[in-house]
């Protein structure tokens, strides 16, 4: 269990210096028009579906829920991730932004959500939310003829919930309002 926590580490770490990080790119438009993607600053104080029952409002990249029960410390909270891409993935008008959120309340899982934004008359919306999994890390992100593809490290078949050790390629499309995953 050590050596899997250490080349879980070890991982981490040859990511972070192999400049595997966020990225973002977008399309040379002028300023207000439609086809300018959100920025990572607007999706922060957004609101987002499909995480809870009802919508949630970022304040700042954050939404904290009210505690589950008077005095607990366990309570719902979302963090918009600096992870995304923007461009055009055939949803709208305009390009889009994928972004990804932390979601953890209070136990020991912390799942991970890619969401697309766009914009609709200039306002921000929530194009489609889905649920990557359960202590899953991103490695990469980019855009491929309008799929969402993503490079994760995610808990493979043998894997302990704790040390994910699966480096795997993952692919998501807008389709009917959803995302959808693609191979």
């Amino acid at each position: 269990m050590l050596r899997t926590m250490l080349v879980t580490v070890l991982a981490v770490i040859a990511a972070s210096c192999n400049g595997t990080e966020a990225k973002s790119t977008s399309a040379d438009v002028s300023p207000g028009q439609e086809s300018v993607p959100p920025s990572i600053a607007e999706i922060g104080n957004a609101t987002i579906e499909g995480i809870y029952d009802d919508p949630i409002l970022l304040s700042e990249g954050v939404f904290e829920g009210e505690p589950f029960a008077e005095g607990s410390a366990s309570r719902p909270r979302v963090e918009l991730l600096d992870y995304h891409v923007s461009g055009e993935l055939g949803a709208s008008p305009g390009n889009e932004t994928a972004a990804f959120l932390s979601e953890n309340s209070g136990g020991s899982g912390t799942f991970l959500y890619l969401a697309v934004m766009g914009r609709d008359s200039g306002e921000i919306r929530n194009l489609g939310t889905v649920l990557i999994g359960d202590r899953v890390q991103v490695r990469g992100v980019r855009l491929e003829d309008g799929a969402i593809v993503v490079d994760v490290l995610q808990p493979g078949p043998d894997d302990p919930m704790c040390c994910p050790t699966e480096l795997a390629t993952r692919a998501w499309r807008l389709a009917g309002g959803e995302l959808v995953e693609v191979e």
